[in-house]
């Protein structure tokens, strides 16, 4: 059996425990001081009514936006057994991964769509699946808003918190902004090392 056969995919293994556990590493830091998505929706005037975060967490992002701006707010995110404690009361949290979201959301369900942070732990494998499903529950002019390691060229390196998984830098706006729906309305460095906030609007120009 081959390597590639015996390796485990990356989602699953969010799925199965590694997603506890980075919540469980990361708990003290949310939220953090500073929200770098929540700038560049207040730069760009976007008044959400109803947001989809993937990479949740434990909501803390949702609970905000939903105390800013009153919209429905649903969060996806593999970590289910680590509570979710004063950010749940407000919104709908769904334990699945990025590439399968069919499942339980419905076609044009949200005007503003968020990967919080995530798009650095999925497989490249389902790179075309997780910007097919973004794509599917987006409305048309909506937003879609991507905050995750940045590099002009993509790369990858060891995962350091579990043997065999792997972390990817990139600019993540490529999986959809070389479709015509898709234009990039900004791309916004952070206080971090190559870490970007990038925004996209979705805008049909046919059918």
């Amino acid at each position: 059996m081959g390597k590639a056969q015996l390796a485990m995919k990356q989602a699953e293994a969010f799925y199965e425990g590694e997603g506890d556990a980075w919540l469980k590493r990361n708990i003290h830091k949310l939220p953090p001081e500073h929200d770098p998505v929540q700038d560049a929706i207040e730069h760009l005037n976007i008044t959400p009514t109803s947001v989809l975060e993937i990479g949740c967490a434990n909501g803390w992002r949702l609970e905000q936006l939903f105390e800013l701006y009153k919209c429905k707010c649903w969060g996806v995110d593999p970590a289910l057994g680590f509570p979710y404690g004063p950010y749940g009361s407000h919104h709908r949290f769904i334990r699945t991964t990025a590439d399968n979201l069919s499942p339980h959301l419905e076609p044009d369900q949200f005007d503003l769509v968020i990967y919080g942070f995530c798009l650095y732990l999925c497989d490249p494998d389902d790179y075309f699946r997780i910007a097919m499903e973004g794509n599917r529950v987006l409305q048309d002019n909506g937003h879609l808003i991507i905050h995750d390691f940045y590099s002009e060229t993509p790369k990858r390196v060891p995962y350091h918190h579990k043997d065999g998984l792997f972390s990817h830098k990139m600019d993540f706006r490529k999986l959809w902004d070389e479709h015509p729906y898709y234009l990039s309305i900004g791309g916004y460095s952070t206080d971090q090392n190559e870490v970007m906030v990038g925004v996209l609007k979705k805008r049909r120009w046919f059918g």
